[in-house]
């Protein structure tokens, strides 16, 4: 997973209005930075009204895992991005309620058959409430240095 996120993937102090901006601006940093077709931003759109990604984590702050299939992407990267304040997802586990969002982790694979894994991979991460915390409170800079330190975080 530490080969997916690159410096240019990891935004803080996003100022978005509701998920719809949230979800334009994360993804802008992969589509601009040649990760991504001009088809992914819709699909991801499309995938989140049929398969949400909000996922409340019983702790401090809740987090989005918004993806979509692999002919959107050009190259495998996750963006991270850190909102200055949540905004409201659907849950994944029931599209009725809704779970306050402050960190998005947008995966693009070009390789379906990563994604299973990769998404295990970052639920058994992001279940550790004191990471999820550090990435709220840190710069760019440094949550890519945490990150690439964490013993944890799949090489």
């Amino acid at each position: 997973m530490n080969e997916l996120i690159k410096r240019e993937l990891i935004l803080t102090n996003i100022d978005a209005e509701d998920q719809f901006e949230a979800l334009k601006t994360v993804q802008k940093a992969l589509y601009s930075n040649g990760y991504v077709k001009d088809t992914y931003f819709d699909a991801v759109l499309d995938r989140e009204k049929e398969y949400p990604t909000g996922i409340a984590l019983g702790h401090k702050y809740n987090i989005a895992i918004p993806h979509t299939d692999s002919q959107h992407v050009i190259k495998s990267g996750i963006c991270i991005g850190v909102l200055k304040e949540p905004v409201k997802f659907k849950s994944m586990e029931n599209k009725e309620i809704e779970v306050d969002v402050k960190v998005i982790f947008m995966i693009a694979l070009n390789i379906a058959s990563k994604q299973v894994e990769l998404l295990q991979e970052l639920m058994a991460l992001i279940r550790d409430a004191e990471f999820v915390e550090k990435l709220t409170e840190l710069n760019e800079d440094d949550i890519l240095n945490y990150i690439k330190t964490r013993k944890d975080v799949i090489q």
